[in-house]
């Protein structure tokens, strides 16, 4: 992109959010450059008599005054297929609960323009990595409400089927909404265990949003409660595996952890180190690998494997 394209970018994600904060990092994420040429576009604008407000601080960053208005130009053609291929790829995502909306909504902009494309579906298949048993219409419901009663600072009751297939009655306090895999979590402040939880959409049996509120910790950062990788936060460990072909393959070509680094050994097996979280989720994801998987370290999740496997062999 040049720097007049990303200057008219930015501007336009800006006015977007009609008046709302955008964080610089933020900004630079989107138009893949640095926060330093962030602040050059913004002074760009200023010399081109375009005005950006900005606030300073922890929490500040730009934002489009009302008066500040520029003509979205009309949609190009690699953008129409864009949001028309989305389309067709989010109708697939259990986790995305306004397929319907998305879809009239995109019908909207692409008619609005001068340009239709037409994008052949039977070319054209989305393999998602999991298919779950999903009730649309009934996620969408505990979706919106638990977001409500997030914003609102409203109490939950909740009917909770655990991993242990028990049945419990909770009250919830929602701080914050997850997406990961093909679920929602709500992250909560549960009154029964008087700590923090992630609580899965699909396993909340029945729930009522109270009338009674909750005041949410201020120093509270959804980030610290959730795993960089994973759903579930865990002691950090640093991980070293050998992983035989083909599965090799697979593992090289994504990111399982920070610092993660991998090389080829002289057998070709695939050595692979990590900084990763220790949860039950990595212990799960070892074993699926089977024969094809050997811990080098850390020692602690090397007999945690020997137990399991033990375990499993008890069970057959």
């Amino acid at each position: 992109m040049s720097r007049v394209s990303n200057c008219l970018r930015m501007l336009f994600m800006l006015q977007a959010r009609n008046g709302q904060l955008m964080k610089i990092g933020e900004i630079a994420e989107k138009l893949e450059v640095s926060p330093r040429m962030v602040r050059e576009y913004k002074s760009d604008l200023e010399i081109a008599g375009i005005y950006i407000e900005s606030v300073s601080g922890k929490y500040g960053g730009y934002f489009a005054p009302q008066d500040c208005v520029l003509k979205v130009p009309q949609l190009n053609y690699e953008e129409v297929n864009a949001l028309s291929t989305a389309r067709d790829y989010l109708a697939r995502d259990p986790k995305y609960v306004f397929t319907r909306e998305f879809n009239f909504a995109v019908d909207k902009i692409v008619t609005a323009g001068d340009i239709h494309v037409d994008v052949c579906e039977n070319n054209m298949v989305y393999y998602q990595e999991e298919r779950v048993r999903n009730d649309i219409r009934n996620q969408k419901d505990k979706y919106l409400q638990f977001n409500a009663a997030m914003i609102e600072k409203k109490k939950i009751e909740i009917v909770y089927f655990s991993n242990r297939n028990e049945k419990t009655y909770r009250i919830i306090h929602p701080y914050g909404m997850v997406a990961y895999k093909n679920s929602w979590y709500c992250i909560a402040f549960c009154e029964l265990r008087e700590e923090i939880r992630g609580f899965k959409l699909s396993r909340i049996l029945n729930f009522e949003v109270l009338d009674e509120t909750f005041t949410q910790k201020p120093d509270f950062n959804l980030r610290d409660h959730v795993g960089r990788h994973q759903i579930f936060k865990g002691e950090k460990i640093d991980l070293e595996l050998r992983i035989a072909p083909p599965l090799s393959n697979y593992v090289s070509e994504r990111i399982w952890g920070d610092d993660q680094e991998t090389y080829r050994d002289n057998e070709g097996y695939l050595m692979m180190s990590a900084s990763m979280e220790d949860t039950p989720e990595l212990t799960s994801w070892i074993l699926s690998m089977g024969s094809m998987a050997k811990v080098l370290s850390p020692d602690s999740l090397i007999k945690r494997i020997k137990a399991e496997l033990k375990e499993m062999q008890r069970n057959d």
